[in-house]
């Protein structure tokens, strides 16, 4: 396929956007790593990997690019327990306290000031070797690239909701597709030519924020199945289960309404790019 100058112009500018703002996050989070800086620091990186990732193989293999990815991949991963100790403070904070329960929150606070001295090495390595510019010549066919990369998601999309679907307890099941759905979301958002998947885009976000808070309710309750069984963390307990199941439920009717219409698949064979 004939590679579309249009398509590449944008890319280039979306790649360029995201990197300022991964910078800008940065910038915020090294200065106040707090909730919302977390937060917002991870979708930046997550969204800058998307584009990382749809890089031709040549481009993706150079030494700067590279080092960068790597860096957004350390980051996420040190990132990811302070956002869990997050939304376990969170949702803990909202119930009724116990001994046990005001334990469990001053142990979150001291857990979460340990990972954010190893989250904030692994910012600044990021700051200071920031991701590389781009030019066109770095993108030689780029649109077969990301039909690949699109398709590949839509296959692990795929086989992941044919699991989940017919069992709640496929804990890890469902956070990968979650990762899924969100890197995919993120792909065909930096591709304007994708238009005609904009219904896709927003059922993916919706795929989010339900597999999101099922997610929450997995680590909230693994994290209260092992503090000390009192009367108010066995009411957490039953709350988050409760809680889990509504929002499984919401999930899956959701899907099934879905795949009677294409299946599991996700995508038409329309060429997403054009």
């Amino acid at each position: 396929m004939r590679e579309s100058s249009a398509v590449l112009v944008h890319f280039l500018e979306e790649y360029q956007r995201l990197n300022e703002k991964v910078n800008n996050t940065l910038r915020d989070y090294l200065g106040d790593p707090g909730v919302v800086q977390t937060r917002n620091l991870r979708a930046a990186v997550r969204r800058l990997d998307s584009a990382i990732r749809v890089l031709p193989k040549k481009t993706r293999e150079e030494k700067a690019v590279k080092r960068c990815h790597e860096r957004c991949v350390e980051l996420l991963k040190v990132t990811s327990r302070i956002r869990d100790l997050d939304i376990l403070e969170d949702r803990i904070a909202k119930h009724p306290r116990d001994a046990t329960v005001t334990l469990l929150l001053n142990n979150l606070q001291e857990e979460r000031e340990e990972f954010v001295s190893n989250s904030t090495s692994a910012a600044w390595k990021l700051f200071e070797h920031h991701p590389p510019s781009l030019v066109k010549g770095h993108l030689p066919r780029l649109t077969g690239r990301v039909e690949d990369v699109v398709k590949k998601l839509d296959d692990d999309i795929a086989r992941e909701l044919q699991e989940v679907v017919k069992d709640p307890a496929r804990v890890e099941e469902l956070h990968s597709l979650r990762k899924h759905c969100k890197r995919l979301r993120y792909t065909l958002e930096l591709f304007p030519s994708m238009g005609q998947y904009s219904r896709l885009v927003i059922l993916l976000r919706k795929w989010q924020d339900l597999l999101g808070e099922i997610r929450d309710s997995d680590v909230i309750m693994d994290y209260l199945s092992r503090a000390k069984p009192t009367d108010a963390v066995r009411a957490m307990l039953a709350s988050e289960r409760s809680f889990r199941q509504r929002r499984y439920s919401a999930f899956v009717q959701t899907c099934r309404r879905g795949s009677q219409e294409r299946g599991f698949s996700l995508l038409d064979k329309r060429t997403p790019l054009r």
